[in-house]
């Protein structure tokens, strides 16, 4: 494992960051990871609810890591599953626009799936703007 400056780590070692995404969050990583080569040690897993809890309890049985990032439902639904500090980043409403358009291009048919409850303010806008939109909210893996 490559040697932090002294005093910047566990015992001198870079901290090791998983980010867990099934979505544009990996670009961001991509694009992001280069600047903290030298601060810590990022690896991106692309996987989802269920894939993703099984895959990060097989690692953590001979892998470290200091900290979990996830997005979305998917950060959501690992919270609580996975016995390690999670940072859960909170997509903006403009990440959800963008998904929206990508997923347009894509097909006239489109969704917006939650985790637990469905956005108040999304149906709003939504009908404001005559959007056909499917909005559900889940809660288990059954549900999503």
């Amino acid at each position: 494992m490559p040697l932090n400056r002294p005093g910047s780590g566990v015992d001198g070692r870079l901290p090791v960051i998983w980010v867990v995404t099934v979505s544009r969050l990996s670009r961001l990583v991509h694009d992001v990871t280069p600047e903290f080569d030298e601060r810590a040690r990022i690896e991106t897993i692309h996987l989802g609810f269920e894939d993703a809890a099984k895959e990060l309890r097989r690692r953590l049985q001979t892998e470290h890591c200091d900290v979990l990032v996830a997005a979305g439902s998917n950060g959501a639904y690992l919270k609580g599953r996975i016995q390690k500090p999670l940072v859960l980043i909170r997509p903006s409403g403009f990440d959800l626009m963008q998904a929206l358009s990508s997923a347009r291009r894509v097909s006239p048919s489109i969704g917006v799936i939650t985790h637990q409850t469905e956005l108040p303010a999304f149906a709003e806008f939504q009908n404001s703007f005559k959007l056909k939109i499917e909005q559900r909210a889940f809660v288990t893996e059954e549900d999503a």
